[in-house]
């Protein structure tokens, strides 16, 4: 059973997924989607058909990406935990920082606190050890 049907959709988080939707492009043409899809699918987060969908583009980097992206958007707090650990744990934490440093931004670009990422991540907080912020 996938990590987030044993979950149920009721713990969604739509922070998130306006996070990932406002960073779409970013993210999408940076990520490697296969490697983070394998490393998610040992966590339970994503289902056999999702990965071979996500790895069957490998000539697409970025619709795998895209895939990927929509499936975690749509996912509960749990499934977008392990999508930012795996991200950590493939080697891609410069796509992980770009997440969290666009979670804690105001409508004027300007960054919210430290408080804001705690608040992002209220399963592990301890993603966010290490982040380094350049001052906008």
């Amino acid at each position: 059973m996938a990590l987030r049907q044993s979950f149920g959709v009721h713990h969604l988080i739509t922070g998130h997924s306006d996070v990932l939707r406002a960073l779409y492009d970013k993210v999408s043409s940076t990520i490697d989607a296969r490697s983070v899809a394998r490393n998610m699918y040992q966590c339970n987060a994503l289902t056999v058909k999702e990965l071979q969908s996500i790895q069957s583009k490998h000539h697409e980097p970025v619709k795998a990406a895209e895939q990927l992206l929509n499936i975690v958007m749509n996912q509960s707090d749990k499934v977008y935990s392990c999508f930012l650990d795996a991200l950590k744990e493939t080697g891609q934490r410069h796509v992980f920082e770009i997440i969290i440093s666009g979670s804690c931004k105001g409508k004027d670009g300007v960054f919210l606190g430290f408080n804001c990422i705690a608040s992002l991540i209220p399963l592990n907080p301890m993603l966010v050890v290490n982040i380094r912020y350049k001052h906008v």
